[in-house]
């Protein structure tokens, strides 16, 4: 999988819960297994790039991975924006 795909969050950040880490530490795998089969059980998409079939999942799995820290905030940031997930305003 492109590094430039991955998720943000590191298994080495001690912020995370144990689960938490241990579910981004195998983010790579679980994600090729998934696109495998997308492309095994979905026609269409075994000719799709892994830009598109790949492209907001790493996130969306690091975002699942943060709900099994209890009070960890998981965020969607853009460049002019960051909240947490539950739409709250916070500072950038």
């Amino acid at each position: 999988m492109s590094e430039n795909l991955t998720g943000h969050l590191s298994p080495d950040d001690p912020g995370p819960s144990a689960i938490t880490r241990a579910m981004l530490a195998m983010r790579s795998e679980v994600l090729q297994a998934w696109m495998d089969q997308v492309r095994g059980a979905v026609p269409p998409a075994r000719e799709l790039p892994l830009t598109i079939l790949g492209n907001t999942l790493p996130a969306y799995f690091d975002t699942m991975a943060t709900l099994l820290t209890p009070g960890y905030t998981a965020r969607v940031v853009n460049a002019t924006d960051a909240r947490p997930l539950n739409g709250a305003p916070t500072a950038a």
